[in-house]
């Protein structure tokens, strides 16, 4: 099992067929990379599979081609690539890992910003209202969100925080496709 950032692992990467590496491997069958992926965020892995290789008719193309996906992938895979999401995270140390309610006073202070620019009065007092009740309502009801740390949220949550809380004007900003 390979250790990955954001608390993610992996199991090692393997080549079929086998033999890959040898001087006679066959071209004839489909060659693919496989490994599975595990976020501490879903209950089951993910497995991968990639198969680019297989544009390759030659031995030696196949192998060279193997080679650098893996590079490739081990390198995505350590700089916080999430198959799940198909996004790289940022990889946070401890100390720059942020509580929920540190970001939601973060975000609170730049959409005050945006309110603060934003045309119509009616909507500025509509969201400046929302956000204000949300700030109040994290900051009192959700204590123990101290040890509760952002990147392990989901959107879902905090729809399910915004919708417990009543705010349908800003339920609008979360797409579910």
């Amino acid at each position: 099992m390979i250790k990955l950032p954001n608390d993610c692992r992996c199991s090692n990467l393997s080549v079929f067929p086998k033999n890959w590496q040898s001087h006679n491997p066959k071209t004839n069958i489909d060659w693919y990379i496989s490994y599975r992926f595990y976020d501490p965020r879903h209950e089951k892995p993910r497995q991968i599979v990639i198969k680019r290789m297989n544009k390759y008719k030659t031995v030696s193309d196949r192998q060279n081609d193997v080679v650098e996906i893996l590079k490739e992938e081990m390198e995505k895979l350590s700089k916080g690539f999430n198959p799940f999401y198909r996004t790289s995270s940022p990889i946070l140390k401890d100390e720059e890992k942020v509580t929920l309610i540190q970001a939601l006073d973060s975000a609170y202070a730049h959409f005050m910003r945006f309110v603060a620019d934003c045309k119509s009065s009616k909507r500025r007092r509509k969201l400046h209202t929302s956000l204000t009740r949300i700030n109040i309502s994290c900051n009192s009801v959700i204590r123990y969100s101290g040890l509760c740390k952002l990147y392990q949220l989901h959107r879902i949550c905090l729809f399910a925080l915004l919708l417990l809380l009543n705010f349908s004007d800003l339920l609008q900003f979360f797409s579910f496709d």
